[in-house]
């Protein structure tokens, strides 16, 4: 899977219409990697490794994990 720095362009493209999608079936789309790299850095190591963190938790406190 590419990260975001490696295709930002096509991901927001992608993220954007999967909200779209989610919307139109009448749920709330959430996309925290749309919004945290207007205020992380993601060539922070820390910073990165904790939006990556939240990427994987929802509102309801479930951590999802890869694999």
């Amino acid at each position: 899977m590419l990260s975001v720095s490696e295709d930002a362009v096509g991901n927001v493209r992608l993220a954007r219409s999967l909200c779209a999608r989610v919307l139109n079936r009448g749920c709330i789309p959430l996309a925290p990697h749309l919004l945290f790299p207007q205020f992380m850095k993601d060539t922070d190591s820390a910073q990165s490794e904790l939006a990556m963190f939240m990427n994987r938790i929802n509102p309801n406190g479930i951590t999802y994990r890869e694999g």
